[in-house]
């Protein structure tokens, strides 16, 4: 915790009280062909449990995080579908896949994105509590504003959030494979 130093000082004495490090165990990171993005695959007892992406922009970096382990939806055309669905991840969980991302790069990252593997509507409360924690001003401090969340579209879940106005972006994933059958 001490190496953390963008944190708050009194942050990182808390995180080191309350908070077990090490849930999920980094078991393989790729850097592929594309410069800009970093693969990570998490798990526990060396068996996978969700993949990270670490995004290199012009204006920094972004971490897109799963929400669960596996997707339940099954789009067609998506690899997500192979995996089939085993759970939903904790808020502890997708917590811990930024903060390794920000580890692994030894920088904070700015952006936010839910859009891994997973249906971020079907595991709401999780996604929200880690909204949350992560934009708390006495924690991660992230800017609302530079959080997304990514659905393939779940109305009641949709009509929630925008109830809740958690003041984070909404993207509608046209889950379709080719620009004909999105329009």
């Amino acid at each position: 915790w001490d190496d953390m130093t963008d944190l708050p000082l009194a942050l990182r004495q808390q995180l080191e009280e309350s908070v077990k490090m090490g849930n999920l165990a980094l078991l393989e990171k790729k850097e592929g062909q594309e410069e800009w993005a970093k693969r990570f695959l998490w798990g526990r007892d060396d068996k996978p449990l969700c993949e990270s992406v670490l995004l290199s922009y012009k204006y920094g970096f972004s971490g897109c995080v799963s929400t669960q382990a596996g997707c339940p939806v099954g789009c067609a055309f998506c690899a997500s579908a192979l995996l089939g669905f085993e759970r939903d991840l904790t808020y502890g969980e997708i917590i811990e896949e930024f903060m390794g991302m920000c580890r692994s790069q030894n920088e904070r990252l700015g952006h936010l994105v839910f859009m891994g593997t997973g249906e971020p509507f079907l595991n709401y409360e999780n996604v929200m509590a880690a909204v949350e924690a992560l934009c708390d001003p006495g924690r991660y401090g992230l800017s609302r504003r530079k959080v997304t969340v990514s659905t393939v579209g779940v109305p009641p879940a949709m009509e929630r959030f925008a109830r809740e106005r958690k003041g984070v972006r909404l993207a509608l994933s046209l889950h379709a494979p080719d620009d004909e059958t999105r329009n």
